[in-house]
């Protein structure tokens, strides 16, 4: 279920944790006007590993009213001085618009690792707009050490061929698809993502 943010940390504000990991929510908002997403995932971040992630949760743009230079900006402003060590964990329409905000940088990113929880692939039927990366897109992830692509196949939201499709882009990436959890990834899919996280945590040392 989607929670509002906010109710777990406010946006933009660092919770006190040890390595460094930006989370790009999706679409939506709550009553409040705060960004809406899987919090429980959040939840578990901040517990997990006895609180060894210090998390960023940045707003991107009017989540209710997403704009794609609007977003972009506010990724890039989120990035901005980041070290290289940096996790960057994006979901929805998060995830698609910094793979926009990657190719179009004037420099790309440099990332210990992306992971995308049920990214959309923009241009196909059904899923039209202005949230598609430019031809060639992989390129602008050339920096990023490490690329985990998670979908769920039972997600209602954004279909499973859409993984595929990134799939067939991305040839470097490594890919978790899991029998269910939907689109926000309830457990035990959040294990799974978990178990993603600490593993991209301990290989940096």
């Amino acid at each position: 279920m989607h929670a509002t943010l906010a109710r777990r940390a406010r946006i933009g504000d660092i919770c006190t944790m040890r390595r460094r990991l930006v989370f790009l929510h999706g679409a939506g908002a709550g009553a409040d006007g705060a960004p809406m997403g899987p919090a429980h995932l959040l939840d578990a971040l901040q517990a997990d590993e006895g609180g060894r992630w210090r998390v960023e949760l940045p707003r991107l743009g009017d989540p209710e009213a997403p704009e794609p230079e609007a977003w972009q900006a506010d990724i890039a402003r989120a990035l901005e001085g980041k070290a290289p060590d940096t996790v960057v964990l994006a979901h929805s329409l998060g995830a698609s618009t910094f793979l926009q905000y990657a190719a179009r940088a004037k420099a790309p990113p440099r990332l210990a690792a992306l992971v995308t929880l049920a990214a959309p692939y923009w241009g196909v039927e059904g899923w039209q707009g202005d949230f598609a990366p430019p031809p060639g897109y992989a390129a602008g992830l050339a920096g990023v050490g490490r690329i985990v692509l998670c979908h769920c196949r039972d997600d209602d939201v954004v279909p499973e061929d859409h993984l595929i499709r990134y799939v067939n882009d991305l040839a470097e990436a490594e890919t978790r698809e899991l029998p269910a959890g939907g689109h926000d990834f309830e457990p035990p899919a959040l294990d799974a993502v978990l178990a993603v996280l600490r593993r991209l945590n301990r290989s940096a040392g």
